[in-house]
C-alpha cells in the first residue's frame, strides 16, 4: 500500500478543495498515482474555532463527498498553541483509530522552549504521538537540520515531509537529506487542488529513483510497503540512515 499522510482533499473545509467536483479531482489524481490511503487532513486553528465547531464542519464535509474507492481516513493538521490545551480530550483530531496527531508549527519565527514544552503536553496530557507536519519547511529545521530533529525524536514526535519538498528544486537538497538519513518517518502531497498543488506522487516517484536509486513502490521506504504498520508502532528514539546507492551530486 501506499499512504498519503497529508491531504486537504475535504471541501470547504480550509484553503483546500473548493467544491466537490474539485475533491473528488484530488481523489482520482491519487489513485491514479497509485495512492490507496489517504488521510483527511483539514487545518484545525484552535485559537480561532472551537473544537465541537470544527469537529461538525469536517463530518459534514467528510459525508459530502459519498463513496469513494480510495481509503479515506479523518485527521486534521492542527496548529500547536496554548489555546489547544483548553480541552479535556483532543483525541478526535488525531488520525483516526490512531494516536498519531498531525501537528503544524510556527514557520518562521524561533521555536521557544514553550513550543517544546507544549509537544510534551501533546504526550503527558493526551497520550498523542506528534506527528511534526512537513518538517522540512520551517526556518528552524532549515538552520538547524539534523540537531533539531534529532531534539524533535528524542521529544517522541515523528516526521512528516512534503513531497513536493523533493520536487522543488530549492528544498530538494534538505528533503534529500532528510530522507537519506532516516529521518522521514511518513510523506503526504499536502494536496490542496489540482491546477497549484495537486498530489505529484509520480514526479516524486521518478526524482528518488533518479537521485536516491529507490523503487519506493517495491518496500525501499518505511511510509510505502506496510506503512499503515507503523500506526501500531512506537516512535523510533533515535533516527538510523537508510543504506542505498546513491549519486554524488542532489
Amino acid at each position: 500500500m501506499m499512504l498519503d499522510l497529508h491531504t486537504h482533499i475535504l471541501p470547504h473545509m480550509d484553503d483546500g478543495a473548493g467544491s466537490g467536483d474539485e475533491a473528488a479531482a484530488l481523489i482520482h489524481a491519487l489513485m491514479d498515482q497509485g495512492i490507496t490511503t489517504a488521510v483527511l487532513t483539514p487545518h484545525y486553528y484552535p485559537f480561532k474555532e472551537s473544537l465541537p465547531a470544527f469537529l461538525e464542519r469536517r463530518m459534514w464535509s467528510y459525508n459530502s463527498l459519498g463513496d469513494c474507492k480510495l481509503n479515506l481516513i479523518l485527521g486534521s493538521e492542527t496548529y500547536l498553541c496554548e489555546s489547544l490545551f483548553c480541552y479535556d480530550s483532543i483525541s478526535e483530531l488525531a488520525i483516526e483509530s490512531t494516536e498519531f496527531l498531525l501537528l503544524e508549527l510556527p514557520y518562521t519565527e524561533p521555536w521557544s522552549s514553550d513550543l517544546f514544552k507544549q509537544l510534551r503536553r501533546i504526550r503527558s496530557k493526551y497520550n498523542l504521538t506528534p506527528v511534526i507536519a512537513h518538517a522540512e519547511r520551517y526556518g528552524h529545521v532549515r538552520q538547524k537540520r539534523e540537531s533539531i530533529l534529532q531534539e524533535l525524536v528524542d521529544l517522541g514526535c515523528m516526521i512528516q515531509l512534503n513531497i513536493d519538498s523533493v520536487i522543488d528544486r530549492q528544498s530538494r537538497s534538505l528533503a534529500l537529506s532528510m530522507l537519506k538519513g532516516g529521518w522521514v518517518d511518513f510523506v503526504g502531497s499536502d494536496c490542496h487542488n489540482m491546477k497549484e498543488r495537486p498530489p505529484r506522487f509520480d514526479l516524486f516517484r521518478r526524482i528518488l529513483a533518479r537521485k536516491l536509486h529507490a523503487d519506493v513502490m517495491n518496500g525501499s521506504w518505511p511510509w510505502t510497503v506496510n506503512a499503515w504498520d507503523a500506526f501500531s508502532c512506537e516512535p523510533r528514539t533515535r533516527k538510523e540512515p537508510i543504506s542505498m546507492e546513491t549519486e554524488a551530486r542532489v
